[in-house]
């Protein structure tokens, strides 16, 4: 069931007639409400928008500061593309020097290959040469051994020459000649197979040497082979390097212009959020002004519907069979109440609180129209009734009691109304058709959201036009966790009387006229 605007049924025409229900005073108190949960946003929305222009003031910072970074950036990133581009040139000449490098090796390879096959040859000739030696010697020692019977034969024939006396003396003379020949060729031979010594030992150094110088060659030329495959090396390497720094100069290059181009952005995006942040500076002001404004007027409205609690504070009250709640007097007959729920959604807590408030209005002959909570039963209703000598089975007989069941828990009966099957208008014209006497509406916003949706239950919320409360009507709702913040600050705003529930229960009158 709806509850300040339609909670037992379409008004009724006597009532209007009467002058009882006063519709100016029902829409102050409403619209005291509303404004102050407008109040409350718009003191909240005021803090945000100084949040918010805080941060855009840092964003203004920080954006400026970030566009003299990528300035910053950009100029460093031209310096790498130029540093870059340099480097780029060196490789270049790098890799020609290696190439001329690598030319002059291969070069020095062939001249190494040319000096072993020279060197390979006049060893060759060293060898014929210590041959030819050789058979000198031979021949020498041919010449010596000639020389030696030369000089042995003319010896004989100095001896033959002596013994034949005259006849002998002129082959004696010819006798000593040819010895005098012997012995200089023994001499020469002499000499030549000196010679001979000196020219074989000097081939022999030269033999080493040349020995030496072969392999000294050979591992040159592998030498020369081996830094030329090394020098080719470097070039690939070096004309790799090269490619890298051009493509890093390139890069780098494109780079410098994406971050001339952020720069831009950046500074663009500055200007922006200066802008943003004077647009943010005038809102903050007029919001400012805006809640002092609904300020005066929260405060008008209280002073407005002063006269109504005052009325509210002086005349009949409905007992509530609640400990908490009789000691302040009651609930003032015609008001609008609301039960705050300190925790959680409703439970027995409440479940209690609600079954008393029902049996006393019943035992004070007012009627009773009760929206359920999901855990209040039948028998919890029944012990309650039973304890203050209320016949429930009577009053549902009577149209005393109607339960609107808007968590369908209850079976039916002929003032059980399932919301399921007929419209909440059509209930509440029933239930207004059938009282005949002063209601008290026990409604439950949760419920109401879980049947019908949040989007109605706000709706009914301001939609006055058309009640059905006489003055005498009494309507108390039960709020709790389930119920959107501001939803259950409308109705606690727009309450007469405010009463909070503690586990316990513990019950504690917060406001009332």
């Amino acid at each position: 069931m709806s509850h300040f605007e339609s909670a037992g049924g379409v008004e009724s025409t006597a009532a209007r007639d009467e002058g009882g229900f006063e519709p100016d005073d029902d829409v102050l108190a409403t619209a005291q409400g509303a404004i102050g949960v407008v109040h409350q946003t718009s003191e909240t929305v005021d803090d945000e928008l100084e949040a918010i222009n805080d941060l855009a003031t840092v964003q203004v910072e920080s954006m400026i500061a970030v566009a003299e970074d990528v300035s910053d950036l950009s100029a460093t990133i031209e310096e790498v593309a130029s540093s870059a581009s340099e480097m780029a040139n060196r490789s270049e000449r790098a890799a020609d020097a290696v190439e001329a490098g690598t030319q002059a090796s291969t070069d020095a390879a062939a001249a190494m290959d040319d000096v072993v096959e020279i060197v390979e040859t006049v060893a060759t000739d060293v060898d014929r040469l210590a041959e030819s030696v050789e058979r000198i010697d031979e021949i020498v020692d041919v010449i010596s051994g000639i020389a030696d019977e030369t000089n042995l034969l003319a010896l004989n024939a100095s001896i033959q020459a002596a013994q034949a006396g005259e006849d002998g003396a002129g082959f004696g003379v010819v006798a000593n000649e040819v010895k005098s020949l012997a012995n200089q060729s023994q001499e020469r031979a002499s000499e030549v197979e000196g010679v001979v010594s000196e020219i074989t030992a000097a081939t022999e150094t030269l033999t080493e040497r040349l020995e030496s110088a072969v392999e000294v060659a050979e591992t040159g030329a592998e030498r020369a082979g081996d830094a030329e495959a090394e020098l080719e090396t470097v070039s690939g390497a070096v004309d790799d390097v090269a490619t890298g720094l051009e493509e890093v100069s390139g890069a780098t290059s494109e780079g410098a212009k994406a971050s001339e181009r952020v720069a831009h952005r950046c500074d663009e995006t500055a200007d922006s959020a200066e802008q943003i942040d004077d647009a943010i500076d005038e809102i903050e002001a007029m919001r400012s002004r805006q809640t002092d404004m609904i300020g005066e007027v929260d405060h008008a409205l209280e002073v407005a519907t002063d006269a109504r609690r005052n009325r509210f504070g002086n005349g009949p009250k409905v007992p509530a069979g609640v400990r908490g709640i009789d000691a302040a007097g009651g609930i003032p007959e015609g008001c609008r109440g609301v039960v705050e729920v300190a925790s959680g959604t409703p439970g027995p807590d409440v479940d209690d609180v609600v079954a008393s408030l029902v049996a006393s209005a019943l035992a004070n002959e007012y009627a009773v129209s009760l929206s359920l909570t999901e855990s209040l039963d039948r028998r919890t209703l029944e012990r309650t009734c039973r304890d203050r000598d209320v016949d429930l089975r009577r009053a549902f007989d009577r149209d005393d009691l109607f339960v609107i069941d808007l968590f369908d828990t209850w079976r039916d009966d002929e003032n059980v109304f399932d919301v399921r099957s007929r419209s909440l208008g059509d209930v509440n014209e029933r239930i207004d058709r059938r009282r005949d006497r002063r209601l008290l509406v026990i409604g439950n916003i949760a419920g109401e959201i879980h049947a019908f949706g949040e989007q109605a239950a706000r709706e009914t919320t301001y939609d006055n036009d058309g009640g059905v409360l006489e003055a005498a009507d009494t309507v108390v709702n039960v709020v709790g966790e389930a119920v959107p913040a501001t939803l259950g600050e409308f109705y606690a705003g727009a309450a007469d009387q405010v009463v909070r529930v503690e586990p316990g229960p513990d019950v504690a009158v917060v406001r009332t006229p």
